[in-house]
């Protein structure tokens, strides 16, 4: 065991519970400060325990740990955070920092970015349990928003983001000649859509399980769901566009979210459901037909066409992997030769909106004055010595090669043969695609490497 409490590449409860209690929220202003990266590398930690502890369905102490100590707010307070410092900070300070990028280049951005696509992994994997989800408390009004502002993002930029991600590999051929600041910033561009994309599919399930247990939950997160964000309709669009599958010159490509890549359909496998779309279905099914749901929620002359386009999708092949499906069937049925009776909820005029405080809240921040406090923080390199060492164990976490599928090239996300012989923490397809990630890993590699000898020459010989 190091002095981080990791052991085999994995977390005891104790050293879990010790990383979970040192949890906290922190402001716009303190993102990629010293503390905040440490809390980055505690996160990065418990996502990987609490994937793996389901994996093999284990115990899943970093759930319960979470749950007693009432941390989960916290992990949505960073989450949210993490968005609006990018939307709000960074377009703020990319001009400024570019021209004096320090050697470190945009890792900071960077992790920035790992971050947001962390806590939403965590938070998936958490949430399939129902206790986590009721220990959201108020908090689960802001990640209902949260998710429905990507499936908003996600309906307005499907195409494009579609094929940038799946042209990735001929994309970066095209570009790894360039490595001034102004294409490295293109490249944080290009994982900021990675993790927007992936956050969307993730709080799929996120939605799914909150329809599932409907009837438990305050009636303010039901008002959420149908009536503020109409998520009965976002959810028939996202399902009709399917953005997990893609045809490209005759062959059929699905999206593996926890490998996130892309790989052939075989014949064979058309028919099989995809757990995205599963949970799709499954969360437009409840929303629909449970009775807290219908009787509030009313199905406009916008609506009612949007649903029907559903229908054709309904096949026997579905229903028989989603039995609970043949009652939406029937819904739809009806739907079609009847207009849906008028929601009976007269109550809900007397009710107070329940307002996303913690957003809120962050958006009050000074932009302006954010943005000076950030600046030099993002210019600083990383030297102290725990900083390093707690982000090269968060990055090369011993033992995480046995958890993980087929390594795959950093730059293009392709299957990946070759490794980075000093850090052994990424891979690449081809020497090309090395040289052209340099830039970018060569702090990180600097890191891992000298932390890696660091430990070597402090062991007992």
């Amino acid at each position: 065991m190091d002095s981080f409490g990791v052991t085999e590449g994995l977390l005891s409860a104790t050293d879990a519970e010790r990383l979970v209690k040192q949890l906290r929220p922190f402001g716009i202003v303190d993102i990629c400060t010293p503390p905040w990266l440490a809390q980055h590398a505690s996160v990065e930690q418990l996502n990987l325990q609490a994937h793996h502890s389901a994996m093999i369905q284990a115990e899943e102490f970093v759930k319960e740990s979470l749950v007693a100590h009432d941390k989960l707010p916290v992990l949505v307070e960073e989450l949210l955070a993490a968005e609006l410092w990018r939307a709000a900070v960074w377009p703020l300070v990319r001009p400024r920092l570019l021209p004096d990028m320090p050697a470190g280049g945009l890792l900071k951005p960077h992790l920035v970015a790992r971050h947001e696509g962390a806590l939403v992994n965590l938070l998936e994997v958490l949430l399939f349990h129902a206790d986590a989800l009721m220990a959201l408390g108020d908090s689960l009004l802001e990640l209902l928003d949260y998710a429905f502002r990507k499936l908003s993002w996600l309906g307005d930029n499907l195409p494009e983001v579609q094929a940038r991600m799946f042209e990735a590999s001929s994309a970066a051929s095209s570009s790894s000649s360039s490595s001034t600041a102004a294409a490295a910033a293109d490249e944080l561009a290009e994982r900021w859509m990675r993790v927007d994309f992936n956050a969307t599919l993730n709080t799929i399930s996120v939605i799914s399980m909150a329809a599932e247990h409907i009837g438990q939950l305050p009636l303010a997160v039901v008002n959420k769901l149908i009536k503020d964000n109409d998520m009965p309709c976002a959810l028939a669009a996202f399902i009709l566009a399917s953005p997990w599958r893609r045809k490209d010159r005759g062959k059929t490509y699905t999206y593996d979210v926890s490998r996130q890549r892309w790989s052939p359909l075989e014949a064979s496998e058309m028919a099989r459901v995809h757990l995205t779309e599963a949970h799709s279905w499954m969360a437009l099914n409840n929303l629909l037909l449970d009775d807290a749901c219908r009787n509030k929620y009313f199905i406009s002359t916008r609506t009612k066409p949007l649903l029907l386009k559903l229908k054709p999708l309904l096949l026997e092949s579905l229903i028989d992997q989603i039995p609970p499906l043949r009652d939406l069937q029937r819904f739809l049925e009806n739907l079609t030769m009847f207009d849906p009776p008028a929601p009976t909820d007269k109550a809900s005029v007397f009710l107070i909106e329940q307002v996303p405080e913690i957003r809120q809240r962050l958006q009050r921040t000074n932009w302006q004055q954010a943005a000076e406090i950030q600046l030099p923080i993002l210019l600083a390199e990383m030297h102290k010595t725990d900083e390093i060492s707690r982000l090269a164990e968060a990055f090369s976490f011993s033992g995480i090669q046995d958890l993980l599928d087929k390594p795959k090239c950093a730059k293009c996300g392709q299957p990946a043969p070759k490794r980075c012989s000093r850090c052994k923490n990424e891979w690449y397809c081809c020497e090309d695609h090395q040289r052209a990630s340099w830039k970018n890993h060569k702090p990180i590699c600097d890191m891992i490497s000298k932390d890696s000898a660091k430990q070597s020459a402090a062991a007992p010989k």
